[in-house]
């Protein structure tokens, strides 16, 4: 796969990762304010059902989509015939789940005349959903994964948008779920325009013949990964539904949600680089390329390393500060959570990088095996520690659960000979890691206002982990030049002009420092 097709596709997805978290940043604190502890822990709850239903109304079709068409011929006919058949395949799926939700939520759902309108609006959006994950797998096995980006970026505005409106205007948790069915509206008509246009490009062959459907592999594949899908939501989605039927206090469920979002916002980087693997990899694991697959994988779970310890850095020093700048005093206390959860994410987001790889394999019963261990062991950790420490319980719950994920990732590619580690020392990580946390804790140590605080935490930190970085070998100043060389025209340029910029600083530094050992 060409380093540039590679790069294109993790900044369009890092695009959208970016606007989905930074409006998800701005509507939070104001849901938080607007709906109350518990109202907000009661949309949180909603939104994990939801979360759980979509990969099993999808029944793994998106991610065979994108794994069939990034395999299969250049071929118009022979593509639109492997859509039509997963298309009925999804469409089933929907209506197997469609019923179950429909009763779910509206028992859920608080009584009262809004009760059913309130059901109808989230199965919407279920079913909205459906149509961006279909055609969001088309594209992303055409390697147009701009085409689905941008429309879901737009979505991501326009739902938190319409949704604070409307619970400011006093409609409450259905307004907040309104406004996630005006957005899937948008994104769904976009993508599946998107689609159309794109299935129709490209050449005619009659390939049709000679490169038989493979609707059994299609069919189990789906099976097996949307099995998986379910049990990561539930990995990660059900401590938030546990922690409103378990905890004592039901404001704990709002602190969690809070704690869990803030902790997600860090996962900007492997969301981007997790949409792009799949299509990546699965013609290499076809044609048997374990070494390309090496390289691909270990430089990007390097950068993915590096970027979100650095965001945790930030979170681990100023949890507190912005927990109360962002939704307010009476979420402060999710701090004690935030920062138990904070090994975890950082497991996580490697696992998120890996995992697309092993599936682009073709056998996803090793992923099922895994996560359905993790899952099981995190809702046992989390029937015990939950009635005991509340939110803190479930946050132990979570990095214990999330580490172990990430550990038997390691094995499972390993043993398939990819070094997804290679390049990268997790002990010169922490150290970068914690060269960070000393030059913020310094800086938070000066009587100023917290919000001057975190700003100037955040540029010694940047000083602090670059100097880090490139002194323990992490990453070297012709590596970063070689990144943004691959990256698209719209970007490359502004991004030379700030590297050349600072480049005889960071060569100072890498010199001085030039006699460090290779990172292992």
């Amino acid at each position: 796969m060409h380093a540039k097709t590679i790069s294109k596709g993790v900044v369009s997805l890092g695009t959208w990762s970016v606007v989905k978290i930074l409006a998800s940043a701005i509507a939070s604190p104001l849901l938080t304010r607007i709906l109350g502890a518990e109202g907000y822990g009661l949309y949180a709850s909603y939104l994990a059902i939801l979360f759980l239903a979509s990969p099993v109304a999808n029944l793994g079709t998106s991610q065979s989509l994108t794994k069939t068409i990034a395999e299969g011929p250049e071929d118009v006919h022979w593509r639109r015939k492997t859509a039509l058949y997963i298309l009925r395949l999804n469409t089933l799926g929907v209506l197997l789940v469609g019923g179950s939700v429909t009763a779910v939520v509206y028992w859920h759902a608080p009584g009262g005349a809004s009760r059913a309108l309130l059901t109808a609006t989230f199965i919407g959006s279920l079913v909205l959903e459906q149509a961006f994950y279909f055609s969001r797998g088309i594209l992303y096995g055409l390697h147009r994964e701009e085409l689905a980006g941008i429309p879901a970026a737009i979505g991501s505005v326009i739902s938190p948008a319409v949704g604070v409106a409307l619970a400011a205007y006093g409609l409450g948790v259905f307004g907040v779920a309104a406004g996630l069915l005006t957005g899937d509206l948008c994104v769904a008509i976009l993508t599946l325009t998107f689609t159309i246009r794109s299935l129709a490009a490209g050449r005619t062959a009659a390939t049709t013949e000679t490169h038989p459907l493979p609707t059994a592999g299609i069919f189990s594949f789906g099976l097996t990964s949307m099995l998986f899908a379910v049990l990561s939501m539930a990995l990660y989605r059900a401590d938030i539904i546990l922690v409103r039927i378990l905890a004592h206090d039901t404001a704990d469920a709002g602190l969690y949600a809070t704690a869990v979002q803030l902790s997600e916002f860090v996962w900007v980087i492997p969301l981007a680089v997790e949409g792009i693997m799949l299509q990546s990899t699965a013609r290499l694991w076809a044609e048997n390329r374990t070494d390309r697959i090496t390289d691909i994988l270990s430089r990007l779970l390097r950068y993915t390393a590096l970027g979100t310890s650095f965001l945790l850095a930030i979170v681990t020093v100023f949890a507190s500060d912005i927990l109360r700048l962002y939704f307010g005093a009476p979420f402060a206390g999710a701090d004690t959570a935030l920062l138990i959860l904070i090994p975890g994410v950082f497991s996580f987001s490697l696992a998120r990088v890996m995992w697309p790889v092993i599936q682009a394999k073709g056998k996803v019963l090793p992923l099922v095996s895994v996560v359905g261990v993790a899952t099981l062991v995190n809702i046992v950790l989390n029937l015990l520690c939950i009635p005991r420490w509340g939110a803190e319980g479930a946050a132990i719950a979570a990095s214990i659960s999330y580490g172990g994920v990430a550990f038997a990732y390691v094995w499972l590619l390993r043993a398939r000979s990819v070094h997804p580690l290679q390049g990268l020392s997790l002990i010169r990580l922490a150290i970068t890691f914690g060269l960070a946390i000393a030059a913020m804790t310094l800086v938070r140590l000066i009587p100023i206002p917290p919000i001057l605080a975190l700003a100037t935490g955040c540029v010694a930190a940047s000083a602090a982990y670059a100097i880090g970085t490139l002194s323990l070998g992490l990453l070297s100043v012709s590596e970063i030049h070689q990144i943004i060389e691959t990256l698209p025209a719209i970007v490359k340029r502004p991004a030379l002009i700030s590297f050349e910029t600072i480049r005889p600083l960071l060569d100072r530094i890498e010199r001085r420092f030039v006699d460090a050992p290779e990172p292992r």
